[in-house]
């Protein structure tokens, strides 16, 4: 008779005994299997749920409050073989159902065209909305009770065309509303989680045509968003070297106004103010350029007669050229000798003040950049010259596009977000802006400018003006000086922080483990006692074999196979019932534990290899507390 014989005579003659043996290591192994199980179902849902959100995409260059050529995307790419890259314009807003019964607050709305669902993970995409149509996620589907054919209202956000920070970034902001008809569910196949950033569940979102969401936000051709997938191994750094190569100044918000008139070029902002890194590119310029600093004056007083809300231009030098074919024209507003002290005026303001030249102005302004403060204290301006009403004194362009203001046809229609007293104007005021519309009363120094109101956090300059022959060599100047990453045009990665986000805070699987580890002892302690009493009962087999002439040694391998069996019979068991003991933990997750995961959906995921670790760990256990009883009772 040979070993194995033995072993499945002892087996059998015995399985009363050993049938709690196998019960014992099933109970640990099912525990501990189980406690793997959850671990690794709460890992691969969260990151299962990351990149439903993203999808395909790699990185994405997300400008905020904003904006860049919706262009820029068909750039990049050309300069990116293989990518996908897609246009966007992500806004926060409100929708609502077509009826009104319900709302939906924080909603992300985001305008797309038909190269945002080359990133999505469907291998079929959808076609983009139509002009008049809206595409929901499962989630704001939900939130109003719509389905496709029902009508939504949506409440949009759009990019301010002035920092929110500054006091006149507010009227910019207003909410703007328009309706579509729903007609397509976006599951997460299908992109419909769209999420740049990590949270416990997707936004509800809508999707709309890009062309219809620019038109109602006036942004034509102008994004926020520009998301790229399928980088391949180049990643970020890829789509970071084609932005370099690829972005225009239009991109950082600027853009060329024609001054014929003057045969000059005006370099404006989207922004109105000129952000400050790109005045100090300016002043690096070599060539002759003249910046333009318009700005609000709440008082201009002479004496006792003031006259209220005028504007006043700022205007200088802004490159290394002091004086040029550009700036020559200005000499008789803004002479270079012109002080800090000194102010130009225009005859109709000396006739409103009753000023002459010599005489001092008293003059407060108002903070166009800072919202924390309005008015700064009255400064003292001695009048150098006064001009007519004719030519440069006369040009409507020195005034940016202040929102709320520049478009008023009357100037007691202002709506800006200043606390202004419109009361104070004047029939005259009224008729100099039905005749000049915002062309400035006033003209000081640059220096004389800045220092009256001060260093602007969002920048003090509206405009730069240089002569048209110079505007190629400027335009290189600027894109080789730039940083554009100071413009927000900047990829940054996508992929990483989400898989990043995934990870969860807390190791469930470990958490279980721990909670189970008296169980765990418990069951295998039994497996010890049940083996060593089996032993402790065959005690004259025992003899009788060693009697025989088999060896000790010989004896307790024989005992210890059948243990072997055992566990190895338990494991398997276990590890069998161990999805079956996940499903009910994860249950608990989503039920009576569901705060402990934020309320996440957690999904049951049961990969071999996790049974198999499980498995083994229980049959390595349960054989060393085979080994350990069998040695003790020896």
């Amino acid at each position: 008779m040979n070993r194995g014989r033995l072993i499945r005579r002892g087996l059998g003659h015995f399985r009363a005994t050993h049938l709690g043996t196998v019960l014992g290591v099933a109970v640990g192994t099912a525990v501990l299997t189980g406690a793997l199980v959850v671990g690794d179902s709460v890992r691969l849902t969260l990151r299962e749920r990351a990149l439903a959100r993203i999808g395909r995409i790699d990185a994405a260059l997300a400008t905020g409050e904003r904006t860049c050529r919706a262009a820029l995307a068909a750039e990049l790419a050309r300069r990116l073989p293989g990518a996908a890259v897609a246009p966007a314009l992500l806004v926060r807003g409100i929708a609502s159902a077509g009826d009104g019964a319900r709302r939906a607050l924080d909603v992300q709305v985001a305008g797309i065209d038909a190269r945002f669902f080359a990133l999505a993970p469907a291998a079929d995409p959808p076609p983009p909305p139509g002009p008049d149509e809206v595409y929901l996620n499962e989630r704001l589907a939900r939130q109003l009770a719509a389905s496709p054919g029902d009508r939504v209202v949506l409440r949009v956000e759009m990019p301010p065309a002035m920092p929110r920070e500054t006091a006149l970034g507010g009227a910019a902001a207003a909410g703007r509303a328009f309706a579509g008809r729903v007609t397509r569910i976006l599951g997460a196949a299908e992109l419909g989680e769209l999420a740049l950033t990590a949270g416990p569940r997707p936004p509800p979102t809508a999707f709309v045509a890009l062309g219809t969401l620019q038109a109602h936000g006036g942004l034509a051709d102008r994004v926020n968003l520009i998301l790229a997938g399928c980088l391949g191994r180049g990643g970020r750094a890829a789509a970071e070297s084609a932005l370099r190569d690829g972005w225009d100044l239009a991109d950082a918000g600027l853009r060329w106004r024609d001054l014929p008139a003057f045969g000059a070029l005006e370099l404006v902002s989207d922004r109105v103010l000129l952000d400050p890194f790109i005045a100090a590119a300016v002043r690096r310029w070599e060539g002759t350029a003249l910046a333009v600093a318009t700005h609000l004056a709440t008082t201009i007083a002479h004496g006792e007669r003031a006259a209220p809300y005028a504007l006043v231009a700022a205007i200088g030098s802004g490159g290394r050229t002091a004086r040029g074919p550009a700036t020559a024209p200005w000499d008789a507003l803004a002479p270079a000798d012109l002080g800090t002290g000194e102010v130009v005026i225009d005859t109709w303001l000396a006739e409103d003040l009753g000023a002459e030249v010599g005489d001092e102005l008293a003059i407060r302004f108002a903070s166009l950049g800072a919202a924390t403060s309005f008015e700064t204290a009255p400064r003292a301006f001695r009048v150098r010259a006064i001009v007519p009403v004719a030519g440069l004194a006369a040009d409507r362009g020195l005034l940016p596009p202040f929102p709320g203001l520049a478009e008023k046809a009357s100037c007691r229609e202002w709506d800006v977000a200043l606390p202004l007293d419109l009361s104070r104007l004047r029939d005259r005021d009224e008729e100099w802006w039905r005749v000049q519309g915002g062309t400035p009363q006033a003209f000081l120094s640059l220096a004389g400018g800045e220092a009256a109101w001060g260093a602007e956090r969002f920048g003090t300059w509206t405009g730069v003006r240089i002569d048209r022959a110079d505007a190629a060599a400027f335009t290189s100047h600027l894109r080789g000086t730039l940083d554009p990453g100071a413009a927000g045009l900047v990829f940054r990665d996508v992929r990483g922080p989400a898989l990043a986000a995934a990870a969860p805070a807390t190791d469930f699987g470990g958490l279980f483990l721990g909670l189970s580890v008296f169980l765990l002892g418990a069951a295998f302690l039994l497996v010890a006692l049940l083996l060593a009493l089996g032993a402790q009962q065959r005690a004259t087999e025992v003899g009788l074999l060693l009697a025989l002439g088999f060896r000790p040694a010989t004896v307790r391998g024989l005992l210890l196979g059948e243990g072997a069996v055992l566990a190895a019979a338990g494991a398997i068991a276990g590890a069998a019932a161990a999805a079956s003991y996940a499903r009910l933990v994860l249950g608990a997750l989503a039920t009576i534990w569901r705060g402990a995961v934020a309320g996440a959906a957690l999904e049951l995921h049961v990969r071999p290899s996790v049974l198999l670790a499980g498995a083994a760990a229980s049959f390595a256990v349960a054989l060393a507390a085979a080994w350990l009883a069998l040695r003790r009772e020896a």
